[in-house]
């Protein structure tokens, strides 16, 4: 007999020996219920699914309708007459009794107000209100997961609802990224430089990406204040700090001048570099001596920062400090220092051939490109 064979036959016979047909039989048909019961779950899943994107598109039909309408109203008169249309009215009444609807017409409410501004999105604010739409936010806002707080932000904030200012500023420190830096754009947004008072107890960081939207919606706002600048660029909190230096930067805070020098020696590098380009901005002759002292003891990236800042500003003070510079181990800092030679020393091009040998790499190269630059 082939071995084969065999091997079949002591399987069939272990099978009859040890599976009851019947119990083979009421596994399979529990497979097969399981297996059925999720194909018809994704059935009905994609059913409901694709009946709620419909009924979403439907939705977004009529209340685009009725927003184009609610914003070319100009007066009062015109904003109750819309009230009292029937298509208004029927719209109304369909968002008392519907949660889905709500949520779809804020989501268009907060993208139309985004793309418009003046009269139309002051009729669009005023209409969330009239629907009392706001509380749904509210809702979310207190009860609802991270995710959802973060939207609720962005509603509130995005539909100018100052009256709720407290309640998201609870928010600014947040243990969530996302929903406390919804929170902090958001009090900007909605009062400007008051708005930035949450940095008085901020203990989580600001990232960079969240400190340049902080900018942004300032740039918004005309009344401006500066009076906690000085308080930020001592916080313990070094991205407090660092973003009251980009403040000293953009707006060319000259007061904070002594406070901006003393971040020199900050122990986070970050805030070492922008108190460099905030400097830069309110640069007073007295920072060179400054800079040459700690030229010495920083990383590569920071000493280039203070070469090219002696290239804007340097003195013939500085002179011997950046011929010394010229022997130094590193490329990079060799060439940042004879640009500052070459910017800022009279007869800047005979005191860079006496100290470098000018038909070597980078030398034959940088001096020529050097004059070609200063006769531009």
């Amino acid at each position: 007999m082939q071995p084969g064979l065999v091997f079949n036959y002591i399987t069939l016979y272990l099978l009859d020996a040890v599976v009851d047909p019947l119990q083979l039989l009421a596994v399979t048909l529990f497979f097969v219920c399981i297996i059925a019961g999720v194909v018809l779950f994704i059935l009905f899943y994609l059913i409901r699914r694709t009946g709620r994107s419909m009924r979403r598109r439907s939705l977004r039909e009529q209340y685009s309708n009725c927003i184009s309408e609610l914003a070319v109203c100009e007066t009062d008169e015109e904003l109750q007459s819309f009230l009292q249309q029937p298509d208004t009215q029927r719209i109304t009444r369909l968002l008392e009794h519907e949660a889905f609807s709500r949520r779809v017409i804020i989501t268009e409410l907060l993208k139309t107000v985004k793309n418009m501004s003046g009269n139309a999105a002051t009729n669009v604010c005023w209409f969330y209100e009239q629907a009392n739409l706001q509380h749904d936010s509210l809702l979310r806002l207190q009860n609802g997961a991270w995710h959802v707080k973060a939207r609720a932000i962005q509603e509130l904030s995005g539909l100018r609802q100052n009256k709720y200012i407290t309640k998201i500023y609870r928010h600014t420190n947040n243990a969530n990224e996302l929903v406390r830096n919804e929170a902090r754009t958001a009090v900007v947004k909605l009062t400007g430089f008051e708005g930035l008072r949450f940095l008085d107890v901020a203990t989580y960081p600001l990232t960079e990406w969240q400190q340049l939207c902080l900018l942004y919606e300032l740039s918004l706002h005309s009344n401006r204040s500066f009076e906690g600048v000085q308080r930020w660029l001592q916080s313990s909190n070094s991205s407090v700090t660092e973003f009251a230096l980009r403040l000293v930067e953009v707006y060319h805070l000259h007061a904070c001048f002594s406070t901006v020098t003393s971040c020199l020696k900050h122990a986070a590098k970050p805030v070492r570099k922008k108190a460099l380009a905030a400097l830069k901005e309110i640069y007073d002759p007295a920072i060179n001596e400054i800079l040459v002292a700690m030229f010495p003891a920083e990383d590569a990236d920071v000493q280039i920062l203070i070469l090219q800042m002696l290239k804007e500003f340097g003195t013939e003070e500085e002179q011997a400090f950046l011929l010394q510079q010229l022997l130094h181990e590193q490329q990079e800092i060799k060439v940042a220092a004879a640009r500052a030679v070459y910017y800022t020393q009279p007869d800047a091009e005979s005191l860079l051939r006496q100290r470098v040998q000018t038909d070597t790499y980078p030398w034959n190269v940088l001096l020529v490109q050097l004059k070609q630059e200063v006769l531009l």
